[in-house]
């Protein structure tokens, strides 16, 4: 969701000092499914520390104090190239159909 700059994949600065080197197992844990009845998508990180990390009401303070973003405050700051992505799947859809 998103890109690399904005999206669930962003990482932020490393923090001033930190000797910590990323292995990026959190970008790339990030996988979309169908979900359903196959109209809906969930979006899911397998990597069993991203809670802490991104999560809504589980993000540990030290990852939100060093600009780490919740899935919340990401969808938020994507809620209009999101809106776009839908519109441009729904066209894609319909032009397939004849409908368009």
């Amino acid at each position: 969701m998103g890109n690399e700059k904005t999206g669930l994949k962003h990482y932020p600065k490393v923090p001033a000092g930190s000797t910590y080197v990323r292995t990026f197992n959190l970008r790339f844990g990030w996988v979309a499914s169908k979900w359903g009845d196959g109209t809906s998508i969930r979006i899911n990180n397998k990597v069993p520390y991203a809670p802490f990390v991104q999560g809504d009401g589980s993000q540990a303070w030290f990852h939100a104090v060093n600009g780490w973003k919740t899935v919340s405050q990401v969808l938020a700051s994507n809620k209009a190239a999101i809106n776009i992505a839908i519109q441009q799947a729904v066209n894609r859809f319909l032009r397939s159909k004849g409908l368009l």
